[in-house]
């Protein structure tokens, strides 16, 4: 077993590997620049990492070995916390929903065509004039083809993570005016 993580210090943003048994020395596989939230694929042959190296975040696949380092999502919104899910997909947070709240394989699918749609927005504050940009889940493949906007949430969601049977968990700003503060909660969709 080995664990990915991202260095920090001098080395910011380099992703790592270590064997868990304690003994192996670390091993510096790719300069990802800023690069955060590491996940290993399936088979233990990929790393997805989320990088702004290029201006926004978007998410990055890096061989176990350091090589193949390659952007898989593009355009200007942001894109990060991949987690590859047992089909082989990666399930994403991103602001790529368009400019109403949509969900489905023509949504995602439409940013990939039109780079000029805006952010997906959030519904008490944020538009054109003061964007507050709302982060959701996706689906795509692993080189970045064929993304689905998979939630119709219109506040934030945070933190994937993948169940062995591809369950999805993940947290939610649960918005319903409770002292107008914000309340996570935890989710799940399979």
């Amino acid at each position: 077993s080995q664990l990915a993580f991202v260095v920090e210090g001098e080395d910011a943003g380099d992703v790592a590997v270590v064997a868990c048994d304690g003994e192996t020395p670390v091993r510096r596989i790719s300069r990802a620049d800023y690069a955060w939230d590491p996940a290993w694929s399936p088979d233990g042959s990929r790393i997805a990492v989320t990088s702004n190296r290029d201006g926004n975040a978007e998410l990055y696949v890096v061989n176990r070995d350091g090589s193949g380092l390659r952007r898989i999502t593009h355009g200007k919104y942001d894109d990060f916390d991949g987690r590859y899910l047992p089909d082989g997909r990666i399930v994403f947070m991103s602001t790529r929903r368009g400019t109403a709240v949509q969900a489905g394989k023509t949504s995602g699918a439409r940013t990939l065509t039109q780079p000029d749609l805006p952010d997906s927005y959030v519904r008490c504050g944020g538009d054109q004039s003061r964007p507050v940009a709302v982060y959701t889940l996706h689906t795509m493949n692993t080189d970045g083809s064929d993304i689905i906007a998979i939630s119709p949430f219109e506040m934030f969601e945070w933190e994937p993570s993948i169940a062995r049977d591809g369950t999805i968990l993940y947290s939610r700003w649960d918005y319903i005016d409770r002292d107008n503060m914000p309340y996570m909660s935890l989710w799940s969709t399979h």
